[in-house]
């Protein structure tokens, strides 16, 4: 931090770690990441390629790996929960190490026909998946680092305009929770999950369609690409 000139962090909840090791408040610059093109380029989606993997009924998605940080345990436990309400359902895109184990507790729960995992695929077919949602899923585990961090699926689902449902800690529920576009829930409360699941069920089109221009508003104002890079260039511009 010493010999650097700005210290770039993707998340401001990373300040407070970072000034507790010395005064560096002049060099931090809050830059953070952004979500590729293809996100929020509707023109090129193909909403027929997978409509045969996905159930019919309120379609909540999770996109991306399968591991222990994303703490599925919960996940498969908020399911449970919401299986009462047989519309809704839980699409799992992706693949990951503790893949097995959670389809071994789906079996073992009986919920073959709420959890539905569709395997893994190229991140340029993300949108073609994005599209089915009614909501998407970020999840979390109780760990201090995740709450400083903004992971990465906010800004891919707020680019796609898509309600935003949430199970974790800090910054990441404080985003949603401004951008007004879902529901959280801390790390590991998959009853609150599963509660706001239904809440979002029962919500009319156009509650949901709100929630989903608020994605994509906070999104354009806040995380968009050619903003960002501008903010780097004009911070090694300044210097």
């Amino acid at each position: 931090y010493d010999k650097s000139d700005k210290l770039m962090i993707q998340s401001p909840a990373f300040a407070e770690s970072i000034l507790s090791k010395g005064n560096y408040k002049d060099k931090l610059a809050y830059v953070p990441n952004w979500a590729e093109d293809i996100f929020s380029n509707n023109e090129r989606i193909k909403k027929e390629k997978f409509t045969s993997l996905m159930p019919k009924g309120f379609k909540i998605m999770f996109a991306g790996n399968i591991g222990a940080a994303q703490d599925f345990e919960s996940i498969i436990k908020a399911a449970n929960e919401t299986k009462e309400v047989s519309a809704i359902k839980w699409v799992i895109v992706g693949d990951g190490r503790a893949r097995l184990k959670a389809e071994a507790d789906v079996k073992k729960l009986g919920l073959e026909d709420t959890v539905i995992f569709v395997g893994r695929h190229p991140v340029e077919d993300m949108p073609n998946f994005f599209v089915h949602a009614d909501a998407m899923l970020v999840s979390l585990r109780d760990e201090y680092i995740f709450s400083l961090t903004i992971p990465s699926k906010v800004q891919c689902y707020m680019a796609a305009g898509k309600p935003i449902l949430t199970m974790l800690n800090g910054i990441g529920n404080e985003i949603v929770r401004e951008a007004r576009c879902g529901l959280t829930a801390n790390a590991g409360d998959y009853k609150s999950l599963a509660q706001n699941a239904k809440t979002l069920y029962n919500k009319s089109k156009e509650e949901l369609s709100e929630m989903g221009n608020n994605s994509a508003s906070y999104y354009f104002s806040h995380f968009d690409k050619d903003t960002v890079v501008n903010s780097i260039v004009k911070l090694i511009d300044n210097d």
